[in-house]
């Protein structure tokens, strides 16, 4: 867990670990405090006794979490690090956190523009180009970490220095100015920032990490921000990926096969009652319910374009085959004609560029997990995704889910949309 720093250890940042431990469980306090152990110079006013009480009561932390309380455990960490944190600790135990429980910020997705032949840096380059590169804006503390789980990423956790003004002794947590992370997913061009940067601080991070990412032939690639926001880093990966793989299919050209959708039978007419001519619902048996709920399973499959039973990944049921997002956004632009002017006569994309003047409705679905919650109405019958002959012909779904609602998010690794008349007219889509 320990990553490479750009100051001397002994830099003291703070000297109040106890607020730092605290929102870390009991068996990473353990392990910090074993690793400092492991670490720390060995001094001839060491008490070895009291040393390898320590190490036994982390150990056994570690291997029996209940039987040590968490108060004690900080408490010996605390006597340990009683010359206070180095910005290395801090920076490790920001990692520990993250690793845990995430920070609770909302990250902004952008890529670079490499080119066809440009390759991201490996880590080590990234955090030595970007140190040199953001050194000329600001004094600062650098930290890189590579985590394995869940997913591989590179972290690069920035510490601005105290100003000249600022007293350097001081451990008032106003003489140090709050950390900021960036995300990397190795072999890719997606960077994840922070929605929090300043607008004083963005432009510096920016411009470093694309001097970060030029190579000694080519100038320097710009990052541009990707539709994608959102809290669950792990998620934002998989629909970048997701993206990154679809771009790459289009490129493959016959590689890249479309989806087939199978067409739905005519819908058989119901029997009418005799007397009030109205429609004779007939009872489901047990068989048809069967029958209606397998229906049901594989139209939520294929409009979330999840694999059905018999292919790689399918028959899984769970929440974690689809991208964890607690915010969708679409922009919706509908030719509806203003108060002012008689209706046109049939939409057209000239009848829709003159009433750009109108604004757009505004459409936010949030929740703990939007896309599992639109799948569970698929399959409960609440939605009928499957399209009828008309609406396929116009680009929509039936049953009022349009296509850009349910796979859009995964397709194109946005969670923010356009939508409104597509170029030639008919049919409401993506713009």
């Amino acid at each position: 867990m320990l990553g490479k720093h750009a100051l001397a250890p002994s830099a003291v940042q703070a000297r109040t670990p106890a607020p730092l431990l605290a929102p870390l469980s009991a068996a990473s306090v353990a392990q910090l405090g074993l690793a400092y152990l492991a670490t720390a110079p060995e001094t001839a006013q060491q008490d070895h006794d009291d040393l390898y009480t320590r190490q036994q009561l982390y150990q056994q932390a570690i291997d029996d979490p209940a039987s040590t309380s968490k108060h004690s455990l900080v408490r010996a960490v605390c006597d340990d690090w009683k010359d206070g944190l180095s910005y290395a600790q801090v920076a490790q135990l920001d990692i520990q956190l993250f690793q845990e429980k995430g920070t609770g910020k909302t990250w902004s997705a952008y890529r670079a523009n490499l080119a066809a032949s440009g390759a991201v840096p490996a880590a080590n380059q990234l955090f030595q180009r970007f140190r040199q590169a953001f050194g000329a804006f600001h004094p600062h503390y650098l930290h890189l970490s590579t985590l394995s789980s869940p997913h591989p990423v590179t972290l690069l956790r920035i510490q601005l220095l105290p100003s000249s003004s600022s007293s350097t002794s001081s451990s008032s947590a106003s003489a140090h100015p709050p950390a900021h992370l960036l995300l990397h997913f190795p072999d890719t061009p997606f960077f994840l920032l922070p929605s929090s940067l300043t607008a004083a601080l963005k432009p510096l991070v920016l411009h470093s990490l694309e001097l970060a990412l030029a190579s000694p032939a080519v100038a320097p690639p710009e990052l541009d921000k990707v539709d994608l926001e959102g809290r669950d880093w792990a998620s934002l990966r998989q629909c970048l990926l997701a993206s990154m793989a679809r771009q790459q299919g289009r490129a493959g050209g016959a590689d890249a096969a479309p989806r087939r959708r199978r067409a739905s039978p005519p819908p058989t007419p119901l029997p009418l009652h005799p007397l009030t001519n109205v429609p004779l619902l007939p009872s489901p048996t047990a068989k048809r319910t069967r029958a209606i709920k397998r229906r049901r399973v594989e139209a939520a499959r294929e409009a979330f374009h999840l694999p059905r039973n018999g292919e790689a990944g399918g028959g899984t049921e769970d929440e974690d085959s689809l991208p964890v997002l607690d915010k969708l956004e679409y922009e919706l632009h509908l030719p509806y004609p203003s108060s002012s002017s008689p209706p046109p006569s049939e939409p057209s994309p000239s009848n829709l560029s003159q009433q750009h003047h109108q604004p757009p409705f505004h459409l936010r679905l949030t929740g703990t997990h939007v896309l599992a919650g639109l799948r569970a109405l698929v399959r409960e019958g609440y939605i009928d995704p499957t399209p009828t002959p008309a609406s396929a012909q116009e680009g929509k779904g039936g049953g009022g889910m349009p296509r850009w609602l349910s796979g859009g998010v995964q397709e194109e690794g946005v969670n923010r949309m356009k939508v409104g008349l597509r170029e030639g007219g008919g049919g409401v889509g993506r713009i």
